[in-house]
């Protein structure tokens, strides 16, 4: 029975249409009988190139010698259909990885009529499988020889990956830690706190670590704790991951309170010869000056010419007093908290006052009752946060109200700095490097640092930190 004339047009065009696959038919004495566009896209030859010629063409010179095109037609004679996955050879002499589905075609009476192939490229599929089989071997290649700790967890915080500079640095093997959740690498209260913080990513976006990069504090399997960068990115691979990579930072630690050290020793030998040398070189020559003023006065009655003179001692007198008074204020300010009873709330009530006096500038302090810090190291971080805070409401909030607060609570103690001035900038970012100043102050002694602007306008600045 022979197809009406449109049903082979329409399939001819449907051929035709079907670009990305190479459809052609085969006589049954393995010449080829039909080509679409979709076979000289992929083969290279024209209709006239291909139709009437065997379908060796198609084939590799070692597959034709294997008896391979004649193998796939007996198959799919014998089955009905055969499918198979191999190489074709193009004009050009290129080679292709093909997926290749012949089925036998018979008429009415079951009598095979030739045969129908259906070709798929797989070259671009397995070139692309390749690059990324190499990409992910680079990338294990560079996550197991990185000198970092990398960790892997998925979106419930449980670890997936955990690369050897992991293992050295907390003294976990990997065994130990995989399919486990990631906080067993932190202390209290930051490994509580991480299931929320994460969910809180996951539910609004917000994100605290993740893109941005902190200094935390890890624990290791011993249960020693150590400062380490962190810095945190996604990672879709099928499923959101997080990449925390973690270097430990102990050393530099060490090092910048060692040279943090040496600056506050510096800063108290300046301001104790200021103390104990240029305020007492000032006060005599104030007290010169005051009695020359006064002996030069009772002479201005026998010698009026005098007057002029007395009064330019005068000055000379007032000026010596003002300015050994702005030098006690600063050599005050440079001589750290010195620890007596009460010692921190002492200096902070102190530095209220001397705000108050020199800027006039409503400055208050409170304190808790029973507020007491007797580590001399950590009073003198708190009292220099203070005053780094106070600068910032005075030269860049232009404050009229400072609040020093000092409290405690659950075992924490709290300073807060409040000012009703023009409040943080939209981007956060600190004039100067007064904020990370802070903050690194903060850290040394085991506290954190938190800064936001108030609703009615103005800053807190608040530091908590533990108290043993």
């Amino acid at each position: 029975m022979q197809t009406p004339p449109q049903v082979a047009e329409l399939f001819q065009l449907f051929t035709n249409s079907a670009i990305d696959y190479a459809l052609y038919t085969v006589n049954t004495d393995g010449t080829i009988a039909t080509w679409n566009y979709g076979a000289q896209r992929l083969f290279g030859y024209h209709n006239e190139e291909a139709i009437g010629h065997p379908q060796e063409i198609l084939y590799p010179p070692d597959a034709v010698t294997r008896g391979e095109p004649e193998h796939e037609l007996t198959a799919a004679r014998e089955q009905g259909l055969h499918e198979a996955e191999g190489y074709r050879k193009r004009q050009d002499g290129d080679l292709l990885s093909v997926y290749t589905v012949t089925t036998a075609l018979r008429d009415a009476e079951h009598q095979l009529t030739g045969y129908a192939v259906v070709t798929r490229n797989l070259s671009e599929n397995r070139r692309a499988l390749l690059e990324l089989q190499d990409q992910k071997h680079r990338l294990k290649s560079i996550v197991v020889t990185a000198v970092d700790a990398i960790v892997i967890i998925d979106e419930m915080g449980l670890i997936e990956s955990f690369n050897p500079a992991g293992e050295r640095l907390f003294g976990y093997r990997e065994d130990e830690v995989i399919g486990h959740n990631v906080n067993m690498l932190m202390p209290e209260p930051y490994a509580t706190e991480h299931t929320g913080y994460l969910q809180r990513y996951l539910r609004t976006g917000q994100a605290k670590v993740i893109g941005i990069g902190r200094e935390v504090q890890a624990r290791r399997k011993d249960g020693t704790l150590f400062a380490a960068d962190l810095a945190v990115s996604e990672l879709h691979d099928g499923k959101l991951l997080f990449t925390g990579i973690l270097r430990d930072i102990t050393e530099r630690k060490r090092m910048e309170a060692e040279i943090l050290h040496i600056a506050e020793a510096e800063q108290r030998r300046i301001g104790q010869e200021l103390h104990d040398d240029a305020q007492q070189q000032l006060t005599g020559l104030a007290m010169i000056a005051r009695h020359a003023a006064d002996s030069l006065a009772a002479l201005v009655s026998e010698n009026p010419h005098l007057a002029d003179i007395v009064s330019k001692v005068d000055r000379v007198a007032n000026g010596l007093r003002d300015t050994n008074q702005s030098l006690r204020v600063l050599a005050r300010g440079l001589v750290p908290v010195q620890i007596e009873a009460h010692g921190l709330r002492y200096a902070l009530s102190r530095l209220a006052e001397q705000i108050h006096e020199t800027h006039g500038v409503e400055c208050v302090f409170t304190a808790t009752d029973g507020v007491d810090i007797d580590d001399n190291r950590a009073a003198t971080h708190l009292y220099r946060i203070t005053q780094e805070a106070v600068n910032n409401s005075l030269q860049h909030g232009a404050a009229s109200r400072i609040a020093i607060n000092l409290l405690h609570s659950d075992r924490r103690l709290f300073l807060e700095i409040v000012d009703n001035g023009c409040g943080l900038p939209d981007n956060h970012e600190s004039p100067g490097r007064g904020l990370q100043i802070m903050a690194y102050r903060a850290g040394l002694i085991g506290g954190v640092l938190a800064v936001h602007r108030k609703e009615e306008g103005g800053t807190v600045v608040r530091c908590s930190l533990p108290l043993y």
